[in-house]
């Protein structure tokens, strides 16, 4: 090469860069692949390398440096188990639903026995801060049948409580106080169960039991598809296995398809019927949009019309007060507690004994539970006992709920036919027993009062009788 170019030395086998100048004195770099070059105009001064020792291997930095590094790099390598990437999607689950206030989606809803038997709709729901319970500030459901007909259309904005009957071309519409008001029955049953459950009860998930089963695509969407399996011993009932099966969204970690298998412990969990829940159009804020957005737009043709709450809830103003009346004994029973011990009525005689019938998905229960929790500490050196009568379907949500909640009371399970048989049909539920089992005071609901009510009377039947 001549002229302004470089000279390469063929000996070198090394890789070359120098300026070259051209006859325009414009700036360019030559690069030789495989050949040295030699400067040309000027001359590049090499840089001498930095003098260096290696460590010797039996040096300590060098010992250190392994022992942390190697065990680092080789974990960077080996991917999770299946059980720990169910709980780390656990986890993320958690995390995405807590960030949640209000959710939008279209919904399906059917047992996979009846696939064609679906009930569908479009959801709205906005999620107090703090909430307990199926508590909802804001919330709409349009609700459709199996041939697609709407069937329920019902909203809340905060203030107004609206439905659309379409037989009789009406908005009804009532002001109502407060902001915890629950949907007509119907809609009920396509409430997000999967939100409250796992933001506002945190009931929903043991990673411990939790596993990832595959990757898969639903209704467009990636999902990694996790698997929880719990068995639930009912006592005289037996024992249940509680498979849920969750589709996860690889990008925000919500669900989109949900699948809730309940069938004995001795039965084939892959002959059993699956309830499927599939999430369509999912959009979530972590805050809540414009109350106007709840609303009903009154239809052409259609005429408002003021209503009650109850008419519009389609439910009576009023619950039935429970069978059980002051001065009466109670039947006794014999049901499991938590660990599993059967536990009888009749076996607590010659103490009080506070009676609380409940549900973990009931809000109201949940409020009074800590109060409960006080009164049992306060006589925790006397003949006093407060026994839960839980009503949960899954056993394992009442034991979460009950640790969550730091309340360490004796709480029985499988509770539902024993309340019924009591007449008891709203919660919660509370009854008080003097020393021979006969029923002293009935309160239902939860009373500001309600521990000191309580206490007064347990109190008076503590106190020595006057001679």
């Amino acid at each position: 090469m001549t002229g302004g170019g470089a000279r390469a030395s063929p000996a070198s086998g090394r890789f070359g860069v120098t300026p070259t100048r051209s006859r325009d004195h414009e700036c360019r770099l030559a690069v030789g692949a495989g050949q040295a070059i030699q400067p040309s105009h000027s001359t590049l001064q090499t840089p001498k390398p930095m003098p260096h020792t290696p460590l010797p291997l039996s040096s300590p930095i060098l010992f250190a440096a392994l022992l942390v590094g190697l065990p680092m790099a080789l974990r960077a390598q080996v991917p999770p188990t299946p059980a720990e990437r169910g709980a780390q999607l656990v986890a993320a689950l958690a995390k995405a639903v807590d960030a949640v206030q209000e959710v939008r989606y279209r919904l399906r809803q059917y047992d996979s026995d009846r696939p064609k038997e679906v009930q569908s709709g479009t959801i709205a729901v906005v999620v107090p801060q703090a909430c307990s319970g199926f508590a909802m500030t804001r919330w709409r459901f349009d609700c459709f049948g199996a041939n697609g007909t709407p069937t329920t259309e019902c909203a809340f904005d905060g203030s107004l409580l609206q439905r659309l009957d379409r037989t009789a071309k009406q908005l009804l519409v009532a002001k109502v106080d407060g902001n915890d008001v629950s949907p007509p029955d119907d809609a009920w049953l396509l409430r997000p169960q999967w939100l409250y459950e796992i933001k506002c009860a945190r009931l929903a998930m043991d990673p411990a039991a939790t596993t990832w089963l595959r990757t898969e695509v639903v209704a467009g969407t990636t999902c990694e598809v996790i698997e929880t399996r719990e068995l639930v011993d009912f006592g005289e009932d037996g024992k249940t296995l509680r498979i849920t099966r969750r589709a996860i969204a690889a990008h925000d970690h919500l669900p989109r398809r949900i699948e809730s298998i309940r069938c004995p412990a001795d039965v084939d969990p892959s002959k059993a019927v699956a309830s499927v829940v599939e999430i369509q159009d999912l959009q979530v804020r972590a805050r809540a949009g414009d109350p106007k957005e709840y609303l009903i737009e009154l239809p052409k043709g259609f005429v408002r019309r003021d209503a009650s709450a109850s008419e519009i809830a389609g439910r009576p103003t009023e619950q039935q007060p429970p069978r059980i009346s002051v001065g009466e004994r109670l039947p006794d029973f014999e049901l499991a507690d938590a660990a599993g011990n059967r536990q009888r009525l009749s076996a607590w005689r010659g103490s009080f004994v506070v009676l609380d019938f409940w549900a973990a998905w009931c809000g109201p229960c949940k409020a009074a539970m800590p109060k409960l929790q006080q009164l049992q500490q306060a006589f925790r050196n006397d003949p006093v006992r407060v026994v839960g009568m839980n009503m949960d379907e899954d056993a394992a949500a009442a034991v979460r709920c009950m640790k969550e909640l730091g309340c360490d009371y004796t709480s029985l399970l499988g509770a539902n036919a024993y309340a019924e048989s009591l007449g008891i049909t709203a919660l919660p539920t509370l009854v008080l027993l003097d020393r021979d089992g006969v029923v002293m005071h009935v309160e239902v609901g939860v009373a500001d009062d309600m521990v000191a009510q309580l206490t007064e009377k347990i109190r008076a039947g503590l106190s020595p009788a006057p001679r």
